[in-house]
């Protein structure tokens, strides 16, 4: 609990200082966490801070409820209005950054493992962060936040799908070939509509079948199932976990139960969003900064934010036709989550990766993880203004 109450006290200065909250929440990860003050003060014999399967459990349970709590605010109404948007913004944002991810550290003469393995990590985007921001500013239910979320979601499954075929050949000593990563991104994307369109059928019917013994707390606790029984199936399915959150939250938007169903997620949002997004912030070892080739990070860095920006601001632009809402797609996909930290961590363990590669990527990770929700409060308030003006 010692980073949740931390978080909440950097949130609140974040607020004070017109940034958003999840900046100040990642912030009191990254200093309080126990690669950092949280590991170096002791009480009782121990670290302040320390992760165990515990703090593990917590953090995914906390992301599950996260994903969940972005799912409430969509339809299938709205993925079947966005859905060819959301699939072109995501293929954009998968496929830009892998292939410019592998072919810069290529041609600056690292190795080809080395080289899929940086385009491994920054294909998938951290919709949590993103969706934080939104939330915040009253614009989840804007046209673009549709697009974004809808895309966010895809672009994990894609990202997911690479990630596993870039591992394999690394594993195998042998690069995959574009016809591997096709098939495993067409299997990819039909086990995740199998799986929503089951959730669709089935999860409207649990929640009337629970209303129907109207005793208190049923409904709450039938959504709850529904939450975690959707991320376990895509767990099984081989699909991130979040992702089955997010589909168990889109399915219930049209039930007649979801303004109980919104209130109660919001309740337990005020603890374990906290948790989520400062345990992400802990996740990064600062001491990795010691290891930190500047040259390569800027590199990096520039493929991280070109990469979504050009992959998924074009669609974004070709199907809004408007410059600011572009860019709030874009931006809104910069943001890198916890797949990147584990390609990062599995490629520095295997050896695929050296420590100085290994420091830039989880420094990249760090700073879009910041740097999208402080962009993305300029777009969102610069467009505010502009309608209140006009």
């Amino acid at each position: 609990m010692t980073l949740v109450f931390v978080a909440k006290i950097f949130a609140g200065i974040s607020s004070r200082l017109k940034t958003p909250e999840v900046v100040g929440e990642i912030l009191a990860g990254l200093a309080f966490g126990p690669y950092a003050l949280g590991g170096a003060v002791r009480i009782f014999g121990g670290p302040l801070v320390q992760f165990n399967e515990l703090v593990s459990a917590f953090a995914l349970m906390s992301g599950i409820i996260v994903l969940f709590a972005v799912g409430l605010e969509t339809t299938p109404a709205d993925l079947r209005t966005y859905a060819v948007p959301a699939f072109l913004v995501a293929f954009g944002g998968a496929m830009a950054p892998m292939l410019l991810g592998y072919g810069f550290p290529l041609y600056l003469g690292y190795d080809w493992k080395a080289s899929l393995i940086v385009g491994a990590a920054m294909t998938a985007t951290s919709l949590a962060v993103t969706a934080r921001v939104l939330g915040e500013y009253g614009m989840m239910n804007s046209p673009e936040a549709k697009v974004l979320v809808n895309a966010a979601v895809i672009d994990d499954v894609l990202g997911l799908a690479m990630v596993g075929v870039v591992l394999a050949g690394v594993a195998a000593g042998v690069p995959p070939t574009p016809l591997e990563f096709v098939l495993a991104l067409g299997n990819a994307l039909l086990i995740w509509l199998i799986l929503f369109l089951a959730g669709l059928l089935v999860i409207p019917w649990f929640i009337r079948f629970a209303a129907l013994w109207r005793s208190k707390g049923t409904i709450e606790a039938a959504a709850t199932a529904t939450c975690f029984g959707m991320s376990a199936a895509a767990a099984f399915a081989k699909l991130s976990p979040i992702v089955g959150a997010v589909a168990a939250g889109m399915a219930l938007g049209h039930s007649k139960a979801i303004v109980r169903i919104r209130e109660f997620t919001e309740e337990l949002l005020l603890i374990f969003g906290p948790i989520f997004f400062a345990v992400s912030g802990a996740l990064i070892r600062p001491t990795a900064l010691l290891h930190l080739d500047f040259l390569f990070f800027l590199v990096v860095l520039a493929i991280a934010v070109s990469g979504k920006l050009v992959g998924c601001g074009i669609p974004a632009h070709i199907y809004f036709k408007d410059r600011s809402r572009a860019l709030l797609v874009g931006f809104g996909m910069v943001s890198r989550g916890e797949l990147g930290l584990v390609v990062a961590a599995l490629g520095l363990t295997n050896g695929t990766i050296t420590p100085e590669i290994y420091a830039a990527l989880l420094t990249v990770i760090l700073i879009t993880t910041i740097l999208t929700p402080l962009i993305l409060s300029k777009i969102v308030t610069g467009k505010a203004q502009r309608y209140s003006a006009a």
